[in-house]
């Protein structure tokens, strides 16, 4: 399981993309998106807190980008 953490950080260092693991992992539950001057959405990241979110939302709303950023929670099926 520790090789595969490492692999992942290596592979994904911005830690932007989801990776479930079964175990002690935590899975992230929020995700950040954006809205183009076209009126498209996207998820821009995704973060295991509300917290770090809403931080990296206002990181991106300082920067004077003219896009819309906003949370919202991840919704997760159970399998």
């Amino acid at each position: 399981m520790i090789a595969l953490h490492i692999l992942f950080a290596i592979l994904n260092p911005n830690g932007n993309r989801t990776f479930r693991f079964t175990g002690k992992t935590a899975l992230k539950k929020w995700k950040l998106l954006r809205l183009d001057d076209n009126g498209n959405s996207f998820v821009v990241a995704e973060y295991k807190t509300h917290s770090e979110a809403q931080d990296a939302q206002r990181s991106y709303e300082k920067k004077g980008h003219k896009q819309t950023y906003w949370v919202e929670k991840i919704e997760t099926t159970e399998e």
